[in-house]
């Protein structure tokens, strides 16, 4: 059974700006919850299709490796990987759109296939919540990174509004 859970944030920066918060892997840890994230296999220092990375999601060595590969890397609109973990698989999605007076709009969407069977199935309700409140309050603190001028290194940082 495949599941779709999403959180969306309007931010205040252009769309450039919004994906390369988006694609930076060190800049990721300091706005996704309890995430390590670790490059795998690229030729080049940014997400292309192909490339590898590890996510270790978790507090004090308790949680889980998460293994991705991107599947769609289309700057600065769109950016997808395949989970192909034994406990997590399924799509994890980035988008970002260009809301037109310097902002944008970040949707983080993950469509996943429940792990263990039935006992997945009966227990996505109780956990649906808390995957949901925990990508939109990664989200929350990314937008209070951009709101106070944080960007990645990637990014010519320039003074808000």
């Amino acid at each position: 059974m495949t599941v779709r859970v999403e959180a969306s944030v309007v931010l205040r920066t252009d769309v450039h700006t919004a994906f390369a918060a988006v694609i930076d892997l060190p800049f990721q840890e300091r706005w996704i919850v309890a995430t390590t994230l670790y490059p795998l296999e690229s030729a080049v220092p940014q997400p292309e299709v192909g490339s590898r990375l590890a996510a270790f999601t978790g507090v004090s060595g308790i949680g889980f490796l998460d293994i991705m590969e991107v599947t769609v890397y289309d700057p600065p609109h769109r950016w997808h990987t395949a989970h192909q973990a034994a406990f997590v698989q399924g799509l994890g999605i980035f988008e970002v759109t260009d809301l037109g007076d310097g902002t944008s709009r970040m949707v983080w969407a993950e469509e996943l296939t429940l792990p263990f069977g039935i006992l997945g199935r009966i227990g996505w309700p109780l956990v649906a919540p808390l995957a949901r409140f925990s990508l939109q309050l990664s989200l929350n603190r990314l937008a209070r990174l951009v709101d106070r001028g944080i960007l990645p290194d990637s990014v010519t940082t320039r003074p808000l509004p």
